[in-house]
């Protein structure tokens, strides 16, 4: 916690720095010179000043014009909510009125009010002349980051064309899939999306890679592929390994190109006939397998034109060309980090509760497969699916899981005591049905399995339990993945500490329980039961046997959530009949 010296020297040097900026001040543009010079070619420029900013009605992390609980409303109610809440009507922002707003007024009617307020009753038309400069200007209060956009969109522009092919990319049946390719004889990766992993259903492999680019901007890829690609035009095929990422960059070429002019174009084979569309990028050829397909030199037929390649895959086309369009837009982004309003933030929310966190994707879909999966048996036990997730592919698991029960019987041989409590474990498990012997092995051998390996942790200053069988569900098969790979991420469920301890300190009394077996407690749907096989045996002298673990495991990634989410469950079902226990389990339970 700072002390009240550092804050009140925080706050002078805060207020120099803000005197020397002068950020208060807001700025102007000579646009008369502007409108002089450009009479001719109808450009529009948009300069503006914005800061990212913490919207006022939904407390979500983006400016309040991008709110989508106001875009929600009729216009009508969007004024209304603004002005429950404080903000000005004309910039949307607090702090002042319409009325004394600098900022530029409706662009429908021009009256003192933002655009999204605009109701069409008060349509006024506007004659336009044919060359117009806007300038729009809004100070903001400065928060975590001061962002300047600029948008200039004209007639004319100069774009150039990054080469582009069509290829022919293999699945995991053998079927051939077409896909747009870039050629980035600057990369010293191939890419490949991830979208396109999962229709072609290939194996991905976990590899954690930092992939650096322009100004040492970072992408992060978890996993590669490998992956077969063939010329449409030709027989050549190649083998690359590709990183996944979650996409490549943006619709290329960014506008559609005019190629009645480019006189290079006929009587050559493309690569991407439609190079000239826009269109998603699929997959990125770098250096490595670039140089490999080039063929000649390059052909430039007309100065200011694209050039020609040839290269195995047909004839690639790049360069700069011109374009004619009324939309283009460019965007030019500048961040800084404002550090001493980072450190005033975190000052002022030091003591604030945060609010409930929002779920990822995957856990979403997590919650949403144990509302529609889950079920409960005859005496009332819930039988939850194991929450996987698509294109993880799981290698062999059976050596690695039999060379470590090799070491742990080794190591029993020499611990007899241990081993006579670990033996009374396993039998106690096989007694209460938790396991089972799988009889038919060749039932295996067509489905998708994994061996847990398990061995003894003892832990003599426990009370309970001297001893605990641990199974290990994070052990890599031959692809370098394991169960709790394959298993998406799940909730939180359990609150923060910080809102346990208040809400600990509210009760006069409280009890420590301790649910017996809590985790077997639940089983394991018949289907997935394949991903929970161990081996075992109490004498070495016999041979191995296959179990399989029919309940939640302690050790796979999920076994925590099933457990608390069918807490959960059951405090959302008694709810009427024990509102009071409903309520505990809720709100004022910690595991």
């Amino acid at each position: 916690m700072p002390t009240l010296t550092d804050f009140i020297k925080f706050l002078t040097e805060r207020s120099h720095t803000l005197r020397m900026f002068g950020q208060n001040k807001p700025k102007t543009v000579n646009t008369k010179q502007i409108l002089q010079k450009k009479k001719k070619e109808e450009r529009v420029v948009l300069a503006s000043t914005a800061t990212t900013s913490k919207c006022r009605l939904c407390n979500g992390d983006h400016l309040i014009f991008k709110c989508e609980e106001l875009h929600k409303c009729s216009p009508n109610a969007r004024r209304k909510l603004l002005i429950e809440k404080g903000h000005c009507l004309n910039c949307l922002n607090q702090g002042h009125i319409a009325k004394d707003c600098k900022a530029s007024s409706c662009k429908k009617c021009g009256s003192k009010h933002n655009t999204m307020i605009h109701r069409d009753d008060t349509l006024k038309e506007k004659e336009h002349s044919e060359s117009t400069t806007v300038v729009n200007h809004s100070v903001i209060a400065t928060n975590v980051q001061d962002v300047t956009r600029i948008y200039v969109a004209g007639k004319h522009m100069l774009q150039v064309i990054l080469s582009t092919a069509q290829v022919f990319v293999q699945d995991s049946d053998g079927n051939l899939v077409t896909c747009r390719a870039l050629l980035d004889p600057g990369s010293q990766s191939n890419l490949i999306t991830a979208d396109l992993v999962q229709r072609l259903k290939l194996q991905q492999i976990k590899r954690n890679t930092i992939i650096s680019g322009v100004d040492k901007v970072t992408s992060e890829a978890n996993h590669i592929v490998q992956l077969s690609i063939k010329a449409i035009h030709s027989n050549y095929k190649a083998s690359i390994e590709c990183f996944v990422l979650p996409s490549i960059t943006e619709l290329l070429p960014q506008l559609k190109i005019n190629v009645e002019k480019l006189v290079m174009l006929k009587d050559v084979q493309l690569a991407d006939p439609t190079f000239n569309e826009p269109g998603k990028i699929y997959l990125l050829i770098g250096a490595a397998l670039y140089w490999k397909i080039v063929i000649g030199s390059p052909r430039n037929y007309i100065d200011g034109q694209p050039a020609l390649q040839n290269i195995r895959l047909g004839w690639i086309i790049g360069g700069e060309v011109t374009v004619k369009s009324s939309c283009a837009t460019s965007t030019c982004l500048t961040v800084t980090n404002a550090q001493l309003q980072q450190q005033l933030q975190r000052f002022w929310e030091q003591e604030t509760l945060s609010e409930g966190r929002l779920y990822t994707e995957e856990e979403k879909r997590c919650e949403k497969q144990f509302l529609e999966t889950t079920t409960r048996d005859a005496d009332g036990r819930f039988i939850v699916r194991l929450p996987v997730r698509p294109g993880i592919i799981l290698g062999e698991s059976r050596s690695q899981a039999q060379r470590r029960f090799e070491q742990l019987e080794r190591r029993l041989v020499k611990q007899p005591q241990i081993k006579q409590v670990y033996c009374e474990f396993m039998r106690e498990y096989e007694e209460l049905h938790h396991m089972i012997l799988v009889e038919d092995l060749e039932s295996l051998k067509n489905k998708e399995s994994y061996f847990i390996p398990h061995q003894a942790v003892v832990r003599p200053d426990s009370v309970t339990t001297k001893l605990r069988v641990v199974f290990d569900a994070s052990a890599k098969t031959t692809f370098g993945t394991s169960l709790n790979d394959k298993l998406m991420p799940r909730p939180n469920l359990q609150k923060d500490l910080l809102h346990i301890t208040l809400r600990f300190r509210v009760h006069e009394y409280v009890v420590t329980v301790d649910i017996k077996k809590m985790f077997r407690q639940i089983f394991i749907h018949q289907k997935d039961r394949v991903l929970q096989l161990i081996l075992w045996r109490e004498d070495a002298r016999k041979p191995l046997r296959v179990y399989q673990l029919n309940t939640v495991t302690y050790g796979t990634a999920s076994a925590p959530y099933h457990a608390m989410r069918c807490l959960r469950e059951l405090a959302t079902i008694y709810k009427r009949e024990y509102p009071a226990a409903a309520r505990i389990l809720e709100e004022d339970m910690y595991r």
